[in-house]
């Protein structure tokens, strides 16, 4: 009897393990971001406040039944001032409108009922206003930031990033 209730005990921890060894390789972090491509173009707006213009074209690679799309994180706010971040798009590389909805600064993008399988574009267009930042022992106005955000939690395996900066800011 004392064989069988340990027989029995490992073969329930086995199982037990499995299936979060099983649980684990479904994770919805379990996909890579084939290519990131993002092209920003810093200008300044009427008021002469910093103002930029970003596209994200957000290649990814999905394993069959996990995912429903991406959820890339945004800066909404810098240096303790909003960006007055603007969502301006969310496509796939046809131009085709993608569904999407926010949680706080997480934009999820992908339909909650249905899964994505292989290789999906997504092309997020957005403007941010207030992204320079002077710096009083340098007396002039600069320009840090994070290119492809902070919060990705999957691999990405090729990254391209292009700034254009607007004439007028050439001298600055």
């Amino acid at each position: 009897m004392k064989r069988f209730l340990l027989g029995l005990l490992t073969v329930g921890l086995l199982l037990a393990g499995s299936g979060k060894m099983a649980f684990a390789a479904r994770s919805t972090d379990n996909f890579t971001i084939t290519k990131f491509d993002a092209e920003y173009s810093l200008s300044r707006d009427s008021d002469n406040r910093s103002k930029l213009e970003t596209t994200w074209r957000i290649t990814a690679n999905f394993p069959p039944n996990q995912n429903r799309g991406i959820a890339p994180v945004f800066v909404k706010k810098y240096d303790d001032h909003s960006t007055n971040f603007s969502l301006q798009s969310v496509t796939d590389e046809n131009g085709t409108p993608l569904e999407y909805s926010w949680n706080d600064d997480e934009l999820r993008i992908g339909n909650k009922n249905t899964y994505v399988e292989g290789e999906k574009t997504y092309i997020i267009k957005f403007t941010q206003r207030d992204v320079t930042k002077n710096y009083g022992d340098t007396g002039r106005d600069e320009f840090y930031w994070d290119v492809i955000g902070d919060e990705w939690r999957v691999p990405m395996e090729n990254v391209q990033i292009s700034v254009k900066l607007d004439e007028s800011l050439v001298a600055a």
